[in-house]
């Protein structure tokens, strides 16, 4: 079962538990010691951005990503209870490809329970270990719908890639590319392939089995935030004023700077950077569906929905994003303290998805064409580019603007 939240409610409820009864969150911060203090007079305060980027970026995105994965396993269920028709396999995979979208649109916040609880590599582990799968789908002990059994397995051959790999690839021995032999990724002979092999009760099984531990992993992971769940939101938004994991305002914002830098850094010299130099497509992730650039532009945009305090999976401009939500999250406070800096992001953020986006897809093909086309070549080299020079300015501007202003708390 698929539980729904609003994140405007949970807001609501958190700072009403904050705040205490009959009390005034913004009149006393709450000490070590379980009293109370004056709230600071002077000192820029950061809570709207904190409240901006824990409630309207992270709790709303793994909202969206639960929602999306259990979307993912309705439509997996009409495909493993027997209905195997080209329509109905599409939908399973538009479905992957929508998850992945919120998924992606995470990975600039890997810190938090995502990180402390073993989240991440449940959901998102890479590579897929080919043969330990195929020894799992041999061994008929295994009762592949079975969550318990699906829990013990190792995150090498569960989460988002092995889903993507039932779903996309007819496991004929052509594991190592995106499509399915001989057949065009997405073309009729392709599905068909697919579909062929789902017939297997044994892969469907294991299809069912792994896409609903996904859904089970992304609602841990949306709860782990909730009040009525591991509440870690009100670690994030009581930062100094009385959260044990954020002693001050200052720290949670760096929590959210290095995240992006972070995820900037593994998309710059890791996604992009490792199989170009290797030129071994085989390393290449997402490569079963071809989806590995988009994938890319998502985890730059994770970088704008925290900068600009709004989810979005669309595919707006930072510029756009910062507009539209009037200059939320970071932007408010980069904004206010330097506009030149928060021009130079904006465009450092748009320039990064821009140059993934010219890329030739799918990346798998480009990494091999690169070899010996110096404009392919050029073309991932500017991505790579474009994706470090954002990490640096995260890193040489941003992290150092929190270390010169007074915060409040």
């Amino acid at each position: 079962m698929n539980v729904k939240y609003r994140a405007a409610p949970l807001m609501a409820a958190l700072l009403l538990s904050l705040a205490g009864c009959g009390g005034d969150s913004a009149d006393v911060i709450y000490n070590g010691d379980g009293g109370t203090d004056p709230t600071p007079e002077t000192g820029f305060d950061a809570s709207n951005i904190v409240d901006d980027v824990a409630s309207d970026v992270i709790v709303a995105t793994y909202t969206g990503m639960a929602q999306a994965t259990g979307d993912l396993v309705d439509t997996v269920l009409v495909l493993t209870n027997g209905n195997l028709t080209r329509a109905n396999l599409r939908a399973a995979q538009d479905a992957w490809y929508e998850a992945r979208k919120y998924w992606e649109a995470s990975e600039g916040f890997l810190w938090g329970p995502i990180d402390t609880q073993g989240l991440d590599p449940k959901l998102d582990d890479w590579p897929v270990n080919k043969i330990d799968l195929d020894a799992i789908l041999a061994d008929r002990s295994l009762d592949l719908r079975n969550q318990t059994v699906i829990e013990q397995l190792d995150t090498t051959v569960k989460g988002f890639h092995t889903i993507e790999y039932l779903l996309f690839n007819d496991g004929s021995g052509n594991e190592d590319t995106s499509g399915c032999g001989t057949a065009q990724p997405g073309s009729t002979a392709c599905l068909d392939n697919v579909l062929a092999a789902l017939a297997d009760e044994r892969r469907a099984a294991y299809l069912e089995g792994i896409t609903v531990n996904v859904d089970n992993v992304a609602n841990a992971t949306l709860q782990a935030w909730q009040p009525s769940g591991g509440n870690f939101i009100a670690a994030v938004v009581g930062a100094g004023k009385g959260s044990s994991v954020y002693t001050s305002q200052r720290a949670i914002l760096e929590e959210f700077v290095q995240g992006a830098i972070n995820i900037a850094d593994e998309v710059g010299a890791g996604k992009l950077g490792d199989p170009f130099a290797a030129g071994d497509p085989l390393t290449v992730e997402s490569k079963f569906s071809g989806n590995s650039l988009i994938d890319f532009q998502y985890n730059v945009r994770s970088i704008r929905n925290v900068y600009c305090g709004r989810l979005s999976t669309g595919t707006e401009s930072a510029v756009n994003a910062c507009v539209a939500s009037a200059n939320a999250g970071l932007a408010e406070l980069v904004s206010e303290e330097d506009a030149a800096l928060h021009t130079e992001m904006l465009t450092a953020i748009d320039d990064a998805v821009a140059a993934i986006a010219d890329v030739p897809a799918p990346y798998e093909s480009a990494v091999v064409a690169a070899r010996t086309d110096p404009a392919v070549a050029a073309s991932i080299q500017d991505a790579i580019d474009a994706v470090l020079a954002l990490s640096e300015l995260l890193t040489s501007e941003i992290l150092p603007l929190l270390d010169d202003v007074d915060f409040r708390y």
